[in-house]
């Protein structure tokens, strides 16, 4: 079992919704004492290989979004059976992630599913298309912006980017969905170069920090779309049409099909609309389907092979 796993097996036990508790859930297993101090340290928690409660030090003078951060780090560290040190000194941030040893990664990556849950980022995404509404509920786990974004891009489709304002001089930082095309902002202001590729962008406030977002998928679906035709029938007319490959070597059914099966491999929450703007998406980043763009026959093959897929999960049920 993962440290992400445990995490979402505890959010099951207690039944956790934000904004979770994580003080009293710390509390529970351990003695807590908060001291001020000024090291590079933000917890402490001592004696997990030995009988009784562990006691755990937490950095008085941090923010409040770090410091519930902290608590859900610390309670990770003790709740993660193969975490036996008897003394383990805690630097946590989702910044400093990718260089910490794997001790301190497993519990940044517990608390995180604690105090952002996977079912409540999946209820999230799948209630409502509005970037906003994806923003102000995750503003209720009181986390910081970047953490609330880098949870949201978890189960986003490719096409969203985020910037989120930094105090001068440091940098925006930028977070993209999976999938999403990388613009080369070198030069430019990123709300430039995001906004230029987007069909509609807006922010909003993040416990303190402004977030704007880009939407560059047209998830609109036509609304007087109809044809008897199935998938199959419409692409055996566009193969006989563009021809058996739509560049040397790659063979037309092959490539369409291919793209619908990586791009949607992970459409939880996914409506017909969305996979077909997702589908879209990509279909125009890539230059081999660009004569096949606007017409008829393929995009009534997009549009029966969401629906076929749509059907068919919702037969599946929930994933």
């Amino acid at each position: 079992m993962t440290s992400s796993r445990l995490a979402d097996c505890l959010v099951e036990r207690y039944d956790l919704i934000p904004p979770v508790n994580v003080r009293a859930l710390l509390d529970a297993v351990a003695n807590v004492e908060e001291i001020e101090w000024h090291f590079e340290v933000d917890g402490l928690v001592l004696g997990l290989s030995e009988p009784g409660k562990p006691r755990v030090f937490l950095k008085l003078n941090q923010s409040p979004n770090r410091l519930r951060f902290t608590i859900a780090h610390e309670w990770g560290h003790i709740s993660i059976p193969w975490h036996v040190e008897s003394l383990l000194p805690c630097h946590v941030g989702v910044a400093t992630m990718p260089i910490l040893g794997n001790r301190e990664r497993e519990a940044n990556e517990f608390a995180s599913r604690i105090l952002i849950p996977d079912r409540f980022i999946r209820a999230t995404i799948a209630a409502s298309k509005d970037p906003n509404f994806w923003l102000s509920e995750v503003s209720r786990c009181q986390v910081s912006a970047h953490a609330g974004v880098l949870a949201l891009r978890t189960y986003l489709p490719s096409g969203y980017s985020f910037v989120i304002e930094q105090p001068s001089p440091r940098p925006a930082i930028i977070v993209r969905s999976r999938g999403t095309h990388i613009i080369n902002t070198a030069g430019k202001s990123p709300h430039v170069t995001l906004a230029a590729t987007s069909y509609r962008h807006a922010n909003a406030v993040v416990n303190g920090k402004t977030v704007y977002w880009y939407q560059h998928i047209d998830d609109s679906y036509p609304s007087e779309f109809k044809t008897s035709l199935t998938s199959s029938q419409l692409l055996e007319r566009i193969t006989a049409r563009f021809g058996l490959e739509i560049s040397p070597g790659r063979a037309t059914g092959k490539a369409i099909n291919g793209i619908i099966g990586g791009k949607l491999r992970d459409r939880y929450g996914m409506d017909v609309g969305r996979m077909l703007g997702v589908l879209r998406y990509h279909l125009e980043l890539d230059a081999d389907f660009h004569q096949l763009l606007g017409d008829a026959d393929f995009d009534a093959f997009l549009a029966v092979r969401v629906e076929e897929l749509a059907k068919r999960d919702s037969q599946r049920g929930p994933r």
